[in-house]
């Protein structure tokens, strides 16, 4: 089979599976199967695109310059350049949350939902709950992602986890998850809670010192892949 048959299929398969649990109702086994499914074409997804993205940019390299003739629209090429080529690795530290607030933010204004921002990385959604937005770049070394926010600074907690050179998926943790684990999780002198989120297969597990132990947080996160886009590069 081709592998333009292989991605088509792959889609029809998605479709399937979407249809399906919508329709599982009651059938708690059966979801949980689908959603894993779900999860991981998500993340083949995902590279696929960054593959695709660093093809295009290779192709680009061994291209023949483009004749032009105003003196604007070199500057508009190399934008777009960068746009498309960007990674989470090579962003200063301080732009790559912005980056992927961005990305949650239009997902959420997508769905009718509005926040307004109450501090450096704190927001009130429409129900009046402070929730902290934090990001994390994957640790690959220990398959990890290490957050952090300030105690009794938010009500829930939403960890954006990068997945991809240029993509996220967001954890949610709402207050409940605190209510019962919170006054296990390692906290700082400087009044900072610490989030240890790593993957076991398709798991998402929140790792809750001793003698608790991991909390398996699967169900709070988001099976939707968000790709991100820089808009400014200067």
């Amino acid at each position: 089979m081709k592998n333009k048959n292989i991605w088509d299929e792959l889609q029809v398969q998605k479709a399937s599976v979407r249809a399906r649990i919508g329709a599982c109702g009651e059938d708690h086994g059966s979801l949980r199967s689908l959603t894993e499914w779900l999860q991981r074409e998500l993340d083949c997804e995902s590279k696929y695109n960054a593959l695709m993205d660093e093809a295009k940019q290779l192709i680009a390299e061994r291209s023949e310059p483009v004749a032009r003739t105003t003196s604007a629209e070199p500057e508009v090429s190399q934008k777009q350049t960068g746009a498309n080529t960007w990674t989470f690795a090579g962003l200063p530290k301080s732009e790559r949350g912005r980056v992927a607030r961005l990305a949650f933010f239009e997902q959420q204004r997508k769905k009718g939902k509005t926040y307004k921002k109450v501090g450096r990385i704190y927001y009130k959604n429409g129900d009046g709950n402070v929730q902290g937005i934090t990001f994390s770049s994957y640790n690959e070394s220990n398959g990890t992602w290490f957050l952090n926010l300030k105690i009794d600074g938010f009500q829930d907690a939403i960890l954006l986890c990068q997945i991809g050179p240029r993509s996220i998926r967001a954890v949610y943790l709402p207050r409940t998850i605190f209510q019962k684990y919170g006054n296990q999780l390692s906290r700082d002198h400087k009044g900072m809670v610490k989030f240890n989120i790593r993957r076991e297969g398709e798991k998402f597990v929140l790792d809750v010192p001793q003698p608790v132990g991991p909390v398996d947080v699967t169900t709070y996160a988001d099976p939707e892949v968000l790709e991100c886009h820089r808009i400014e590069l200067e």
